[in-house]
C-alpha cells in the first residue's frame, strides 16, 4: 500500500492502515447520539482519523481552534449544538473550563484513551450533499460565526486543486 500519512513520530501509515482505523472509529461514532462533533486535538494522525471517521459515521465535524479562549470555545460548543467532543489530555485545562457547559449535552471522548478505537468497523459512508464541516471564524469583531461545508464542497475543492496544479498519485499535500 502507498503511504497516505506520516505522523508526528515519523511513522508512515498506508492507505489501508488509515482506512482500517477510520472504519473502526466510525463504528464508535455511529453509536453516539447526535449529528455534530467537536474536535479539540493537535494536528496529528489521530486528528485525521477522527475527522474522516466522523464523516464516515454521518456526523458533521466542528474543528476547534485550541488558541481560542475557553469562553469562545464554550460559545462554539453551544452555538453549533455539538453533542460529541473529541479531545486529548493535552487540553485538560481548557476542558475543565468548558466541561460544565457540556454536562447533559452529550459525550466527551478522549482520543488518547486506550479504548478510543473499538475492535469492529464499518464500510459505508455519507452522502455528498450532507454537511461535513462546520467552521467558525476567529470572532475578531464579535462572536465567532459558523459556516457549513458539505461533502460536495470538499470534493469540489479537491477537484479544483487537482485542475489548478496537475497533481498526480506521487504528490503529497500538507
Amino acid at each position: 500500500d502507498r503511504v497516505a500519512l506520516v505522523d508526528e513520530t515519523g511513522r508512515s501509515w498506508s492507505y489501508g492502515e488509515l482506512a482500517g482505523e477510520v472504519n473502526r472509529l466510525a463504528e464508535r461514532f455511529r453509536d453516539v447520539p447526535g449529528d455534530t462533533a467537536g474536535i479539540l486535538l493537535l494536528n496529528s494522525q489521530r486528528y485525521v482519523v477522527t475527522m474522516l471517521a466522523l464523516w464516515k459515521a454521518g456526523k458533521t465535524a466542528v474543528p476547534l481552534n485550541y488558541l481560542l479562549t475557553p469562553q469562545d470555545l464554550g460559545f462554539i460548543l453551544q452555538d453549533s449544538g455539538m453533542s460529541i467532543l473529541v479531545a486529548s489530555k493535552f487540553f485538560e485545562e481548557a476542558l475543565q473550563k468548558i466541561r460544565p457547559l457540556f454536562e447533559g449535552r452529550g459525550t466527551i471522548l478522549m482520543a488518547d484513551a486506550e479504548d478510543f478505537l473499538p475492535g469492529s468497523s464499518i464500510a459505508d459512508g455519507k452522502v455528498v450533499g450532507d454537511p461535513a464541516l462546520l467552521l467558525y471564524t476567529s470572532g475578531t469583531t464579535g462572536r465567532p460565526k459558523g459556516v457549513i461545508l458539505s461533502h460536495r464542497n470538499l470534493l469540489a475543492n479537491v477537484a479544483s486543486c487537482q485542475k489548478a496544479g496537475s497533481f498526480g498519485p506521487e504528490d503529497s499535500f500538507l
